[in-house]
């Protein structure tokens, strides 16, 4: 069987390399050699972080696997009786999120309590997975390890049963054409369009927001998201366009009915900064609001995620300027409801003095009881910036268990 036509058209290709691993994985045509000699390079592959013990190795490759694919967003999962090996892939390194093993890693260990967990990050390079698994606060007893694709190609290369069967030969040359292209995507029309929106957006927050707020554009080398993100504030909002992208690269964000209509996903999200966590009032405000696993701004429903942000995801269906319109209000609905708890207690004079990358903080000088205000000073560059403390204005809405609307 030619595996071929898995790899062309829209199909992703990381979900296609995916199911071979899994595939390969699962498969007894070989008597489980190619397994065997997995969980062997488990034992081997330790090129930063901690090496897993023989004995573990043992228990580990005895145990009996049920092998899923992209379930909870991982790609591949191995559930054993004891032990759980959870396989991120990438045969891209420009679709690498920051975090992400953090994220699902979390998540699990608390799903799974009482399973020893294997981590491991498949990638073009085995250097692409170290600032992801520098991030981990492992358990006892829980391991993750960096793997690259030219192993798992050796893998079949030296297995009799699997180097001439055609479907491991045709998946292996069309991941390893893969890998070849794996770099920066190219500036592709719709790319550089969906960029130019973002700008365009930024731009106007930051007229909106003056020196209150500051905004930063993140796009990284991520094939399938631009994001916009507020800093400088007790509050972390992110406005981010999630989309599909072909083979090349480009972004696949008109409907095809429409030549002119743009379709994708907004994502909207917010929860306390690591400034906010300092600021009293932002505190107070955010144990209050994480009590629950819903929030209700203007009639908008945001769920609680596994990052513990509130986040809202929206169709959009409409032209370019619909496009920022959109953007642009969705992100004012969430600052503006915030708007007393925002200003952080830290210096933003381009001209002040700063310790390497560190924002000086600033120093409450006083308090205007009458006014309901706050005085706070930069020690170096003597800036003052007036703040107006926070009331109880900001509630909380009831939504319907059944219907969810609020009221």
């Amino acid at each position: 069987m030619d595996i071929t036509y898995f790899f062309k058209g829209k199909l992703a290709r990381e979900e296609a390399s995916s199911a071979f691993l899994a595939t390969l994985l699962s498969q007894t045509e070989d008597d489980g050699i190619f397994k065997a000699n997995f969980f062997k390079l488990l034992g081997e592959n330790y090129d930063f972080g901690e090496p897993i013990p023989t004995e573990i190795i043992k228990k580990i490759s005895s145990d009996k696997y049920k092998i899923i694919t992209e379930e909870d967003e991982i790609d591949i999962t191995m559930q054993g009786n004891n032990n759980l090996i959870l396989i991120e892939n990438k045969v891209k390194v420009a679709s690498k999120t920051p975090n992400q093993m953090k994220i699902y890693y979390k998540k699990q260990k608390y799903k799974h309590k009482s399973k020893n967990i294997i981590f491991i990050y498949l990638a073009p390079t085995k250097l692409t997975a170290k600032s992801e698994i520098d991030k981990l606060n492992l358990r006892a007893d829980d391991y993750a390890m960096p793997m690259n694709w030219e192993q798992v190609f050796d893998l079949i290369e030296n297995n009799k049963k699997l180097k001439d069967n055609k479907f491991c030969s045709s998946g292996k040359e069309e991941i390893r054409d893969l890998l070849k292209t794996g770099g920066k995507y190219e500036k592709t029309p719709n790319r550089m369009k969906l960029k130019k929106i973002n700008k365009s957006v930024l731009s106007k927050l930051e007229d909106e927001y003056k020196k209150e707020i500051g905004f930063y554009s993140w796009t990284g080398e991520n094939a399938t998201e631009m994001n916009i993100f507020a800093s400088n504030t007790n509050l972390t909002h992110n406005n981010q366009l999630k989309y599909n992208c072909d083979d090349k690269g480009d972004p696949l964000i008109y409907d095809p009915k429409s030549e002119k209509k743009i379709k994708l996903e907004i994502r909207l999200s917010f929860k306390i900064s690591d400034y906010g966590k300092k600021n009293k009032h932002m505190k107070d405000k955010w144990d209050e609001i994480n009590e629950e696993n819903i929030y209700v701004i203007s009639k908008n429903i945001y769920k609680r995620n596994i990052e513990r942000s509130y986040e809202l995801i929206k169709e959009f269906y409409g032209t370019e300027e619909e496009l920022k319109k959109s953007m642009f209000k969705q992100s004012v609905i969430i600052l503006d409801h915030f708007k007393e708890y925002l200003p952080a207690t830290i210096c933003i004079n381009d001209k002040c003095p700063r310790i390497g990358k560190k924002k000086r903080h600033l120093e409450l000088l006083n308090v205007r009881k009458k006014t309901n205000e706050e005085i706070w000073k930069c020690e170096k560059c003597e800036e003052e910036r007036t703040f107006r403390i926070p009331t109880k204005s900001i509630k909380q809405k009831e939504v319907c268990t059944q219907c969810r609307r609020s009221y």
